[in-house]
């Protein structure tokens, strides 16, 4: 996937690369709808669904295949551009800061016995079950609340706008701090977020609910990528996010169906809602005691 290559070849500016990954992936999801329509409204349906075959054709096949190198070292490069691995080592000798990036290759089998992957885990599990049930009960509930569709509309198209500039935000703040410092910050957007969404009678709410969710949301969909690989190495990154992808996707599958359900039994969104808020607030706290695990029978890595 994209964020292995990223990880392959960048370490001290893998954050930004990832912010510049995300951030581009939103802006397409926020111009992409209105052209497809345009073509489907000028055209026709067949053409405009023959016309992004094609686009993904080129673009993921043919572009992929001859643009994209897995790791620098194919092409006899290393990390960050550095010319040597000379340079690249003497870099990690002498560079200092509040970020760590481990100097191991963890195995999946020891990365699982360590408390920071499933603390990251679960940051990553409730940060897509949130948002799951945002998107998919957001404008059912805002029309409970008596706005208007345009307002829901609204509100959902500005907190993509914002998870555009969190990520950007993300990418850039995540070379200068921790990760885990930074994960706190934007968990803790999310659940205000929420907040704001409970107590949105008042359209200012739901709009600051917009800002706050999709500034969180953007933050920490780059963090987490970009925390395992500083926490977990190069070589490995993909097998681990691999074995925790099952878990996650549970998670976000079954917080419609949980919302669903509960609406039902109670006639009402604030219970899911509460829940979801406290999980994100718990999430905050977990954040903070994610620390870099130490390599098994070594001394920790130093940061680099």
């Amino acid at each position: 996937s994209a964020t292995t290559v990223i990880n392959h070849w960048f370490i001290r500016k893998r954050s930004l690369a990832l912010g510049f990954l995300f951030a581009s992936g939103g802006i397409g999801g926020f111009l992409m709808p209105p052209l497809i329509s345009m073509l489907i409204s000028g055209l026709d349906w067949r053409f405009a669904w023959a016309a992004l075959t094609c686009l993904h054709l080129i673009m993921g096949v043919a572009g992929a295949g001859l643009l994209i190198r897995n790791m620098p070292e194919e092409e006899g490069q290393f990390p960050d551009g550095h010319a040597s691995k000379e340079q690249f080592d003497e870099w990690r000798e002498k560079a200092t800061g509040h970020v760590y990036h481990t100097r191991e290759d963890w195995s999946v089998r020891d990365a699982l016995r360590t408390p920071a992957l499933w603390i990251l885990l679960a940051l990553f599990s409730v940060l897509l079950f949130a948002t799951t049930l945002l998107t998919t009960h957001q404008v059912a509930y805002l029309q409970d609340l008596k706005h208007s569709p345009m307002v829901s509309a609204t509100a959902l198209g500005l907190m993509l706008g914002m998870s555009i500039l969190g990520r950007l935000l993300s990418g850039i703040l995540g070379m200068r701090f921790s990760g885990r410092h930074l994960a706190a910050v934007f968990m803790a957007c999310l659940g205000f977020g929420l907040l704001s969404l409970m107590n949105a009678r008042e359209i200012v709410f739901v709009y600051l609910y917009s800002i706050l969710t999709g500034l969180g949301f953007g933050g920490m969909i780059v963090l987490l990528p970009h925390t395992m690989g500083a926490y977990f190495g190069r070589a490995n990154f993909s097998r681990i996010v691999g074995w925790t992808t099952p878990i996650v996707t549970l998670a976000s599958a079954a917080s419609p169906l949980l919302a669903g359900f509960l609406y039902d039994s109670t006639g009402s969104y604030t219970l899911p809602f509460a829940v979801t808020t406290a999980l994100i607030f718990v999430c905050c706290i977990l954040a903070l005691a994610a620390r870099p695990p130490k390599p098994r029978d070594k001394t920790s890595a130093p940061r680099a």
